[in-house]
């Protein structure tokens, strides 16, 4: 190697920036980042205490990076299993949610297909009771029925005056207008019948 000279000067310079970094390299709090940074830039740079270092803790970190992963499958499992329980609730809500609209809204098995289009076409996804009653107020309403059952005539003939003779009319508002003097009648005319009966004889 040739020999270099240089003067008082820049033999100064030399020095003082030698002892800067030798006491940077000491330096118990930035030391240490310093010698990472030597390394990481100069991989083959010796540097026996981080040498000794990493040597020490490369078993540690291995073995704590073995524990991460393990940790992180872990979380992952759980996870997934609260996930999976949560999927399995609302599953059961949702069921539970479409058979009670069923039983009140009366819908067939076609009626509940439109329900489930209906939750999916319209982001219902948790709510089939607003579905089920959105489907309600599209069907066509039924024809207005009268206020009077066609089961019942629009006239109750009471005592039969609609399609008996005058006199049985007469005697059946009697009957129940004046029981007493309806039977008293009926037996004046049974003993006039007999009576007659036996003139005939």
């Amino acid at each position: 190697m040739p020999e270099v000279t240089i003067d008082q000067s820049q033999l100064d310079i030399l020095t003082k920036t030698n002892k800067l970094f030798n006491s940077l390299l000491e330096d118990t709090g930035n030391g240490l980042a310093l010698k990472k940074m030597i390394k990481g830039k100069y991989p083959e740079a010796k540097i026996p205490d981080l040498d000794l270092i990493e040597q020490v803790t490369a078993p540690l970190s291995a073995e704590m990076a073995a524990l991460k992963a393990q940790n992180d499958a872990l979380t992952k499992r759980l996870d997934e299993d609260a996930a999976a329980r949560e999927a399995e609730k609302a599953e059961g809500n949702l069921t539970s949610a479409l058979d009670k609209v069923q039983k009140q809204y009366g819908f067939t098995e076609d009626g509940m297909k439109k329900v489930l289009e209906t939750m999916r076409d319209r982001n219902l996804a948790h709510d089939p009771e607003a579905a089920a009653a959105l489907i309600q107020s599209q069907m066509p309403k039924a024809a207005p029925t009268s206020s009077r059952s066609s089961l019942v005539a629009p006239r109750l003939d009471i005592y039969g005056m609609q399609t008996a003779s005058d006199k049985l009319s007469e005697d059946y508002k009697k009957l129940h207008t004046q029981p007493w003097a309806f039977l008293e009648d009926t037996a004046i005319d049974v003993l006039n019948e007999f009576a007659n009966m036996e003139n005939a004889a």
